[in-house]
């Protein structure tokens, strides 16, 4: 059996769904660190085996989408605090949607040769946050189906989970230090004829309902997304951070690498909400995270991925979980330290700076404005330009170091370096 997880982290992001049930709530000996690795750990429930025939076939509809369960072995996983977060099915399934919008029907052709899903498949790996498991229960009960136990069974499937559950893991701990429910439902099916494909609905994407498909070409790895948009009910966009003001002191090293530090003065609208989402390039390897006391605080970057599998498959999201005493805190500072390079020489000291918005921790993916104020060091005989009015220069031995300061918020910054002829232009109205 080949059960299939895609890499969609990257696509993970910011929009609500009306509830469709409450968060796993992490038990109070638990720290968000601790639950993940749980999450993780996670395997099958050897009590929790039923025998899916024709004759009481298993369905669920998540968004557009239609997933039957025809006949098979349907697995629980084993309960976490009492929660239920995944299932996985061996045998024969079909899975069926239709898009809304006639764009996204096209979009759905130019990949599967028709404006429709409609697909066999052998195999499940299903994770949820919403009434999934509540749902197959009741389907299960009306049926009369008892569970069996085969721990045969198990022992072959347990191996897969390891690799598979921490692509999911950080989803369903992150809910648990939102507020309010915002429902997560993902299916990595093995379709018959087209391959592993994806099924999600997903209340923190934007766009919540995604049909898609990760796959290799010339030794490179994409993921097509066939469909993704809003469904009816999606609920408008909430901010419950904001960014004002950001610290940044960043050293590059002769061999290009950035070493920094950034401190970042948040502002909460939500007291419930304890995680923040920064958009940091996965190129940027973070270290350590702490409050203004000194105390760390647990951060997520792309986990369970070896660093050579980071530039394929990592995402450029940081994670950064608050403490339950900070939900008294309305106004506070988060640090960062974090290192790696995003400079890239192109020869005959031509040098291109990647990751222009993603070379420190940015809060969000929205253009929210703020004020900067950066500390840069770099080789001497670089020129450096920075976001900001320059207020300090000077030389350091090998290096210099500069100070940049932006008068009026602004919602990203940025720096390039390489070596650089400057001039001036000046009229009665303007000096360029």
């Amino acid at each position: 059996m080949n059960f299939h997880a895609a890499r969609t982290g990257h696509l993970i992001l910011l929009a609500l769904l009306t509830g469709m049930a409450a968060p796993p709530a992490i038990h109070a000996q638990k720290s968000p660190r601790e639950y993940y690795e749980a999450l993780n750990a996670l395997r099958l429930d050897p009590e929790g085996v039923y025998q899916i025939n024709p004759d009481n076939h298993i369905d669920l509809r998540r968004g557009d989408a239609k997933i039957y369960l025809e006949e098979g072995k349907l697995i629980f996983f084993r309960p976490l605090d009492g929660q239920v977060t995944g299932v996985v099915f061996a045998g024969r399934g079909h899975a069926l949607a239709l898009p809304r919008e006639i764009t996204e029907k096209q979009q759905l052709a130019r990949f599967l040769g028709a404006p429709v899903l409609d697909q066999n498949f052998s195999s499940a790996y299903i994770r949820f946050t919403d009434q999934t498991a509540q749902e197959l229960q009741h389907q299960l009960q009306a049926a009369q189906l008892k569970p069996q136990s085969e721990p045969a069974l198990l022992s072959r499937l347990d191996p897969l989970l390891s690799q598979l559950n921490p692509l999911h893991s950080l989803r369903i701990m992150s809910e648990s230090l939102l507020p309010g429910a915002r429902p997560f439902f993902y299916a990595g099916l093995d379709g018959n004829s087209i391959g592993p494909f994806d099924v999600m609905l997903d209340a923190m994407r934007l766009e919540p309902f995604l049909l898609g498909q990760a796959r290799k070409s010339a030794g490179a790895n994409f993921y097509d997304v066939w469909v993704s948009y809003k469904m009816p009910d999606t609920v408008p966009l909430t901010i419950d951070f904001h960014a004002a003001h950001y610290d940044i002191e960043t050293s590059i090293l002769p061999d290009h690498t950035l070493d920094a530090t950034a401190a970042i003065q948040l502002r909460r609208e939500n007291a419930a909400d304890r995680l923040l989402i920064f958009n940091l390039s996965r190129s940027l390897n973070v270290d350590r995270v702490t409050d203004d006391a000194g105390h760390s605080l647990d951060f997520f970057q792309n986990e369970g991925i070896t660093p050579q599998e980071r530039s394929v498959r990592g995402n450029d999201y940081l994670y950064v979980a608050l403490p339950q005493s900070a939900q008294a805190e309305n106004n506070f500072t988060i640090h960062f330290h974090y290192r790696g390079n995003i400079i890239s020489d192109a020869g005959n000291e031509v040098l291109f700076v990647g990751a222009r918005e993603s070379w420190y921790p940015h809060l969000g993916d929205s253009a929210d404005f703020a004020l900067y104020d950066l500390t840069m060091r770099w080789p001497k005989k670089l020129r450096l330009i920075a976001t900001g009015s320059e207020v300090d220069e000077r030389v350091d031995g090998d290096f210099r170091i500069g100070r940049w300061r932006t008068e009026k918020p602004v919602s990203v910054t940025g720096f390039n370096l390489g070596e650089y002829a400057s001039t001036s232009v000046s009229n009665t109205n303007y000096s360029i």
